[in-house]
C-alpha cells in the first residue's frame, strides 16, 4: 500500500497596475477520484485584447480534459500510457 500524502494549497493573484486580470489560477478537485487535484494556472496575455477569455478557455478546457480522464492508482499502468 502506498504512503498518503496531505497538501494545504492556496492560490493567489496580484493584480498589479492594470484595471482587470486576465491571469487565472485554479485547483481542481476530481469529481470521481477522492484525493485527486489539478493545479492550473493559465497566463493571460500581457493586457493585450482577449487575453482573458483565452484565459478562461484554457481553465474550462483543462477542467474537461480532467474531468473525462481516471488516473489509475497503479504507477505502472500510468507508465504504460505514458509510453504510447
Amino acid at each position: 500500500m502506498s504512503k498518503g500524502y496531505r497538501i494545504t494549497a492556496s492560490t493567489g493573484i496580484h493584480k498589479g497596475d492594470r484595471d482587470y486580470q486576465q491571469d487565472q489560477v485554479n485547483l481542481f478537485s476530481h469529481s470521481r477520484i477522492p484525493g485527486c487535484m489539478l493545479g492550473i494556472v493559465a497566463d493571460g496575455m500581457g493586457g493585450r485584447s482577449g487575453g482573458r477569455k483565452a484565459s478562461d478557455q484554457v481553465m474550462l478546457t483543462a477542467k474537461q480534459l480532467f474531468e473525462r480522464y481516471a488516473p489509475e492508482t497503479d504507477d505502472s499502468a500510468f507508465n504504460a500510457q505514458a509510453d504510447h
